[in-house]
């Protein structure tokens, strides 16, 4: 495992098991109520679980909302504070016939977080010691 802290450095890497995993997932699926809950649980499990092969050197989050097709709409947002430096996210809308499915995955840099911990002189404005 190469020793990536650099969100950029990454993203290919984080989009790719994100579509492949949903793609995998629910390729063959039609939406079903009982069914949901589980869907979304396996397809965060399997990306976190990917991403940590990809590089240690970030906290990984993943959230997944799938919904069944109809005449609804959706609307989604996401914002985040963060060094825009070394962080970053990928999100996903995928669908078939009878879902949505949409990803997002959020990546935190460690090395930087331990970096601001250790130097009490932390320029950065995303230290919490200045």
């Amino acid at each position: 495992m190469e020793s990536k802290a650099v969100f950029t450095d990454i993203k290919e890497d984080v989009a790719g098991i994100v579509n492949e995993t949903v793609e995998r997932q629910l390729k063959s699926k039609a939406y079903s109520p009982s069914d949901v809950q589980s869907w979304t649980s396996d397809i965060t499990s399997e990306i976190l679980s990917r991403l940590q092969l990809v590089s240690a050197n970030f906290k990984y989050i993943a959230t997944c909302a799938i919904m069944q097709k109809c005449e609804s709409g959706l609307n989604v947002s996401t914002s985040c504070y963060w060094s825009t430096n070394t962080d970053g996210d990928c999100a996903l809308k995928w669908e078939n016939e009878s879902l949505y499915c949409i990803v997002n995955v959020f990546s935190l840099s460690l090395i930087h977080i331990c970096r601001c911990r250790r130097l009490l002189t932390c320029r950065s404005r995303w230290s919490p010691y200045h």
